[in-house]
């Protein structure tokens, strides 16, 4: 659950929109990325998508001092519905395209084939992964919603 409201999201869009375009609710993803990693939010942008087509993946970080991969899946939303639907694009869609051979159309999403590029880059460096799937509200706890735990099964 983020601690972010609507008027600071809205602030965000309104500082970065005219560079990185978007939607309002694609901001979430600087604004969190800003707090977690302790980045300004034209550098968080760096690090997110703007727009669909997305392959279920709104934002990455890669933390070279900590030999970390982040994925980020964000929703200004508290959808269950919203979030089943982006983890099968990322399971069913989004996982081949970041680590597989899958053919990405670059006119599509720009950030897979960032992402790709950086994980090349730092192949012998990333350690770990991590998946991360952040909503505005609150969404079920594990174990309470049926859709939710059939798709995180053995996370």
């Amino acid at each position: 659950m983020s601690t972010f409201n609507d008027r600071q999201l809205g602030q965000c869009y309104s500082d970065l929109h005219g560079r990185f375009g978007g939607r309002k609710e694609d901001y979430f993803g600087v604004l969190y990325l800003s707090r977690r990693f302790d980045l300004g939010q034209e550098e968080s942008a760096r690090w997110c998508t703007f727009g669909n087509f997305d392959y279920g993946v709104d934002a990455y970080f890669i933390d070279d001092k900590g030999r970390n991969l982040f994925l980020y899946q964000f929703k200004w939303s508290n959808s269950v519905s919203q979030m089943t639907a982006s983890i099968d694009r990322l399971t069913d869609d989004g996982l081949n395209a970041i680590f597989g051979n899958a053919f990405i159309e670059s006119e599509r999403n720009e950030i897979i084939n960032r992402l790709r590029a950086d994980i090349r880059e730092r192949i012998g460096t990333i350690e770990r992964v991590f998946i991360y799937f952040i909503s505005k509200g609150h969404l079920p706890e594990r174990g309470n919603n049926p859709a939710l735990d059939s798709r995180l099964a053995g996370c």
